[in-house]
């Protein structure tokens, strides 16, 4: 939605545009763009159109808006990489209501060398759902369980790796369980490996609060909305406030 989308931009999303971090003196250079597909409500789609051209960084993927066409929309991502900003040496996919601390997202990228890894919540394994609105058919995928990948909040890969896992995908049938698709089946192909997200950063199944975030003791969280962005944003520029 417009005003979630606007949430992130006013928050941690504007280190993309300013390139500073509330207390910090460091300087970021980070492109955020949202990636969507057609909405049934014509209504929506003016607006959606609207909003692309007074914010400038939204990209339209030609197919419905759906969990189905996640997947293809994570790779149209990529392949507007490949054309429009091929310099770039990590591609973060993020969900609109995941928040991220930059700085400590930065450092921990900073640290080590990504050429074969994707570092977000880690799973060794999954069951394959047949039915359902995680279902993928059996003429997709026939085996009973995915290969490790990481969970589809948010996952971290460098350019390299986003453009081998684009270019292979051309080749595979379609699954679509995103974050199993993209980190999992398609990594595997390539050998590419995971680095998971550390416990104590992250809370698999519950949001942080304002604080945790603020202060950096979660460095991600899902299930954050509108008003909890701001709310931890006043917290960002006033630590005191915690």
């Amino acid at each position: 939605m417009t005003s979630q989308r606007q949430a992130i931009r006013d928050t941690w999303g504007s280190v993309s545009t300013l390139g500073t971090w509330p207390g910090t003196t460091e300087q970021f250079s980070i492109k955020l763009l949202f990636v969507l597909g057609a909405s049934k409500t014509e209504s929506l789609n003016i607006a959606v159109a609207i909003e692309a051209v007074e914010k400038g960084d939204l990209i339209m993927v030609d197919v419905d808006d759906n969990y189905y066409n996640l997947a293809t929309k994570v790779l149209m991502g990529f392949k507007w990489i490949k054309e429009f900003c091929p310099i770039v040496k990590h591609v973060m996919k993020v969900d609109e209501d995941t928040y991220i601390n930059i700085p400590q997202f930065v450092a921990l990228i900073n640290s080590r060398d990504w050429n074969n890894l994707i570092y977000g919540p880690y799973f060794p394994s999954a069951p394959v759902e047949r039915d359902g609105k995680s279902m993928v058919s059996e003429e997709a995928y026939p085996i009973a369980v995915y290969p490790p990948h990481v969970k589809g909040n948010m996952y971290c890969m460098s350019a390299t790796v986003a453009m081998e896992i684009l270019a292979v995908s051309e080749y595979m049938p379609y699954v679509n369980m995103e974050d199993a698709y993209i980190t999992g089946i398609l990594a595997k192909i390539l050998d590419v490996r995971h680095a998971g997200i550390p416990g104590e950063l992250y809370n698999l199944h519950s949001a942080a609060t304002p604080c945790e975030l603020a202060t950096g003791n979660k460095m991600v969280s899902q299930e954050i909305f509108k008003q909890t962005f701001y709310r931890t944003w006043a917290k960002v520029i006033d630590p005191s406030l915690c």
